[in-house]
């Protein structure tokens, strides 16, 4: 059973996740609650990598984009939280049965979110992150209490030791100065396309109650034209 659907960071690759997302969801008439998630506001240079109109500058992106799609798809559930997620109100996401999508550029808030998540019984969890021209999507399941998936923090402890900031506690200036490096669009576009392939499974996985067949991540390079799946085990 799912309880809601989740998508924390509305950027780079979180606005190439949602159209496809709700236009599928909407097909399916999913009946459950959708959220947007994210504190920050688009600005000019968001255009190289993001669509928005340009009348939306400066307003809030999970805020722009469920007006815009709730326009479209009246049908749906669909609200938003116009504010980063910590550790002091990660609970208004994490809750039980949930699928979350956390597109978001840094580790701290990985590590959080990570946390959180093996502290409920059963969540999905999916971590698309990338470089300039790389990158990967983790994936956290927990079913009946059982981690399905391998732990990301286990695969990667690089996660526990780099301290990019909660941003929940910081000021817009702050976040500014820990901003990734420059990525090309179609990086996000992978991480975005592979966490939806990632989504598509589980959710009928979950809904059919067919046998395990996820990865526990995936890996893409443009310039090698690659993106391969590794299953580790449990």
């Amino acid at each position: 059973m799912i309880s809601e659907i989740t998508v924390i960071g509305c950027g780079g690759t979180g606005s190439w996740l949602i159209p496809p997302l709700l236009r599928y969801l909407n097909s399916i008439k999913f009946d459950k609650e959708i959220k947007l998630v994210d504190g920050d506001n688009y600005d000019v240079g968001n255009f190289t990598r993001q669509e928005f109109p340009e009348s939306a500058t400066g307003m809030n992106k999970a805020v722009t984009l469920s007006k815009a799609y709730k326009q479209r798809y009246s049908d749906l559930d669909l609200k938003y939280i116009d504010e980063y997620i910590g550790v002091e109100n990660k609970d208004t996401v994490f809750k039980e049965n949930s699928i979350i999508f956390s597109a978001i550029d840094n580790n701290k808030g990985r590590k959080i979110f990570i946390e959180a998540a093996r502290e409920i019984r059963n969540i999905v969890l999916i971590l698309p992150g990338n470089n300039e021209e790389d990158g990967d999507v983790q994936i956290f399941w927990k079913k009946d209490g059982k981690t399905i998936s391998s732990d990301p923090v286990e695969l990667h402890p690089e996660i526990n030791t780099i301290e990019d900031g909660d941003r929940s506690k910081m000021s817009c200036e702050e976040i500014a100065q820990i901003e990734g490096s420059e990525q090309v669009i179609f990086a996000n576009l992978t991480a975005a396309t592979a966490s939806l392939m990632v989504f598509y499974n589980i959710y009928h996985t979950l809904l059919n109650n067919l046998k395990y067949n996820v990865p526990t991540e995936i890996f893409f390079n443009l310039k090698a034209t690659a993106i391969i799946p590794k299953y580790y085990g449990v």
